[in-house]
């Protein structure tokens, strides 16, 4: 269990939801920060229910949260390259592949992705297909996805989350996960994975 807090009821009360049963979370925003401290807070509140953590950032944004974590910084090449993102979902693909393959016990992880479509042009097939097969089949094994967008760039977003190994009957295109936006108005606006509406919530 991975709870985190969406926002307030406009009655004040806290509403909470659990990034294991959504089973992944896409997130729009509109600054990055906006996406770092929501993130940052499930990660140090949590930290104790995460085996691992992977991020994949334009910058360290979580070096004081107490998880085995790895970094990829990709805006800065002596820190992050195309190679190093590339290789980025190698180790969670493994661990994939062995609980999958071996039943190896459950290893609860977190891939924080903070703009996907900055990320997505430079990945190579194989590397695609890992984060395809991690997106479409990690969650059953443990393996979780926290992908951030900015606004802009929502649009691509619901492509990505489209499970395009089964047939959509349902006429939602959020199957993959949970979808969260927040508003250039302060409001933010929450929906389930295979619903087409939107909860509004309040900060």
């Amino acid at each position: 269990m991975i709870p985190f807090q969406i926002g307030k009821k406009s009655d004040g009360s806290v509403v909470t939801w659990d990034i294991c049963i959504l089973p992944n979370l896409f997130v729009s925003y509109q600054t990055l920060e906006e996406f770092e401290n929501f993130t940052t807070t499930i990660l140090a509140v949590q930290a104790k229910e995460i085996n691992e953590c992977l991020i994949i950032s334009k910058r360290h944004f979580t070096n004081q949260i107490a998880i085995n974590q790895e970094t990829f910084v990709y805006s800065e090449p002596e820190v992050g390259s195309i190679k190093s993102i590339n290789l980025a979902f190698t180790n969670p693909y493994k661990t994939l592949r062995k609980v999958i393959n071996k039943n190896a016990p459950l290893t609860r992880t977190v891939i924080v992705i903070d703009d996907i479509w900055q990320i997505v042009p430079k990945l190579k097939k194989g590397a695609a297909t890992q984060f395809k097969q991690l997106l479409n089949k990690g969650v059953k094994k443990g393996i979780h996805f926290i992908i951030g967008s900015s606004m802009p760039y929502r649009n691509l977003l619901l492509q990505l989350m489209i499970d395009r190994s089964e047939e959509n009957k349902t006429g939602v295109i959020n199957q993959l996960g949970a979808e969260l936006i927040f508003n250039i108005d302060g409001l933010i606006f929450f929906r389930e994975r295979n619903n087409i509406n939107f909860i509004t919530y309040y900060p």
